[in-house]
Formats: C-alpha cells, sequence, structure tokens
C-alpha cells in the first residue's frame, strides 16, 4: 500500500464504509445487494452470522471482506477456517488469491501471498492466514486490537474449533464472521441463528433472492432475470435453471431445499432419519410422563391404571 497517500481519516473512513474502499481498491467487483449487506453489517457488528442458499456467491465476498479488513486496519491479523484446510484452499483462498493480483494494480505493495498453509502477509504481525481445523491449539497466539475470526461453511466446523476460535475475539475491536449453507440443525451455527448464542447480527439469504431470479406477477411464477440478450445480470451466481434441477432431484420440503435453495436450516439433518420436530415432541413427552409417574409415586397425583396406560400409549 502506498502508505504516504493514505491519511488516518482515509482509514478511519473505510473501516465502516468497506464499500468504499472496494470502490477505490478493487473497482472491476460489482456485488450485489445482500453481498453489500454482509460488508456493511461486518463493519459495524463485531459478530454475524449468515444463513443462504447455494451459489449466492458468499465465498467471494469473504474474500472481498478479507482484503478491505486487512488493509483497512493497519497491523490487523485475520484468521480464517472452513471444516478441512483443502477447503480453505481451493474455495476461499483461491478467490483472495484472484482478487489481490486485481489489488496488485492499484497498491504499489499488497503483501506476499504464501500457500501451506495459505495466508497473505503483508508485515510482521499484519497478516491473514487459515487455520487447521482438526488442530483448536492451532488458533492460540493470534490475539491482536483489530482481529477478524472467520468461520468459512460453517455447518462443517465443530463446535470445539468455535470454542478455541471464539476464545481469540476477546478484545474490544475483534470481530467474527460465520457463515454458509444451514445444514445442520443443533449445530452451534444453527445456535447463532436462533439466539441460542447471543450476541450475533443475522443475516439470511434464499437463492431465490439471487438477482439472477426474479418473481413474475404476471405468471405469478419466478422466472431467469435475464436482459434483452438472455444475459444474466451475476453469471456466477445460481440460476432457476439450477433450481428447477434440484427442486426435481430433491422434491421440495426435503432437507437438501430446506438449506441449499430456501437457506433455512432444515427440520432434519442430511445424515438423521429422524426430523427435529418429532424428536424435541417426544423429548418433550418423555419428560412429562417421567414426572407425571414420579407424582403417582409420590402419592401427589391419582390415576386409575387405565388411565395410566392410555397416558403411555398402550
Amino acid at each position: 500500500m502506498s502508505l504516504p497517500q493514505v491519511t488516518k481519516e482515509h482509514l478511519d473512513h473505510w473501516a465502516l464504509h468497506p464499500l468504499d474502499w472496494l470502490a477505490i481498491f478493487l473497482p472491476k467487483v460489482r456485488l450485489w445487494a445482500k453481498q453489500q449487506e454482509i460488508m456493511e453489517a461486518v463493519a459495524h457488528h463485531d459478530a454475524v452470522s449468515v444463513r443462504s442458499g447455494h451459489g449466492v456467491g458468499k465465498s467471494f465476498v469473504v474474500a472481498c471482506i478479507v482484503l478491505w479488513y486487512l488493509f483497512s486496519h493497519p497491523f490487523s491479523k485475520i484468521v480464517s477456517t472452513a471444516p478441512t484446510l483443502e477447503q480453505s484452499k481451493t474455495i476461499l483462498w483461491d478467490e483472495i488469491r484472484t482478487l489481490h493480483k486485481e489489488l496488485s494494480k492499484k497498491m504499489e505493495y499488497c503483501g506476499e501471498l504464501y500457500e501451506a498453509p495459505p495466508g497473505l502477509k503483508i508485515e510482521p504481525g499484519w497478516w491473514a492466514v487459515a487455520r487447521n481445523p482438526k488442530d483448536s491449539h492451532s488458533f492460540l497466539g493470534a490475539h491482536k486490537e483489530h482481529l477478524l475470526v472467520i468461520f468459512d461453511e460453517a455447518s462443517g466446523i465443530s463446535r470445539a474449533i468455535f470454542d478455541a476460535a471464539s476464545g481469540l475475539t476477546t478484545g474490544q475491536k475483534n470481530k467474527q464472521l460465520i457463515i454458509g449453507n444451514p445444514l445442520e440443525p443443533g449445530s452451534y451455527f444453527h445456535e447463532t441463528h436462533t439466539g441460542d448464542v447471543p450476541g450475533f447480527h443475522r443475516i439470511h439469504i434464499s437463492v431465490y433472492d439471487s438477482p439472477n431470479i426474479r418473481w413474475s406477477a404476471k405468471k405469478n411464477c419466478y422466472e431467469d432475470n435475464v436482459d434483452a440478450e438472455g444475459n444474466l445480470p451475476y453469471p456466477s451466481l445460481t440460476s432457476l435453471e439450477w433450481v428447477s434441477k434440484r427442486i426435481k432431484e430433491w422434491g421440495i420440503g426435503s432437507s437438501q431445499y430446506q438449506s441449499k435453495i430456501l437457506g433455512e436450516f432444515p427440520t432434519i439433518s442430511t445424515d438423521s432419519l429422524i426430523d427435529s420436530r418429532h424428536l424435541s415432541a417426544a423429548v418433550q413427552k418423555g419428560l412429562y410422563l417421567r414426572e407425571t409417574l414420579k407424582k403417582i409415586q409420590e402419592g401427589n397425583l391419582i390415576m386409575t391404571p387405565e388411565e395410566v396406560k392410555k397416558m403411555v400409549g398402550r
């Protein structure tokens, strides 16, 4: 970065207005409304959790966030993780490498990329790196005034890693971004959206929110949002054709439809045979039966044998 040309006022402004930074240093980047919302949310909230459908540009906007945060907060640190280190390398960090090449056209020096593990170093103590999700100890020692921890493809990240990485963000200006397809009900990621884990600004994105898809009031259905030449506004995002194929394959109401199209946590996980709503009801019934039988044994409730059999379903 050509630091003599950048003042503290510039940095303070960019820290709160990431889209302005993007317009200057990555002018070819076009973010759609929900991607812009995510960037603005990270600028203004300490903890952001994003659940979304498939193919809406999650990893791309996270790559934009990595570069914006790193270069608008001098001597900041960014730690990213995903279910596997290979996923970090081939998804998020592949996007970062592409954008870094564009950034180099606007900055005299924008740091050095390295591969093992994937990372970007500007100066000692000023870097972004992907951490091994299998080793919670790899998250130790990254405390910094300006620190951003990113959980990409968050449904596949274990609770132990969330706990270890969250322990880094104890500073007043530290931030967390959790993002991914909502695949596993009952996961830590899920709890950031139910409120069981408090303090998160929550964002939801359905595939139907994509700028490639629009609602036709005249036809009373969704249709491809193409221009006069038949081109989609964002060719890299999910199209209605993809959605139609997946509906035929999965069916409306399936766990895949709920998570990958609607961007909602399914009522039944992808590797479960029991709907979580039924499981919850069964647990509640079990607790009720246990308390009722306890009262009978203690003489605080009188029921006939026939009533007891009817209550337990026998």
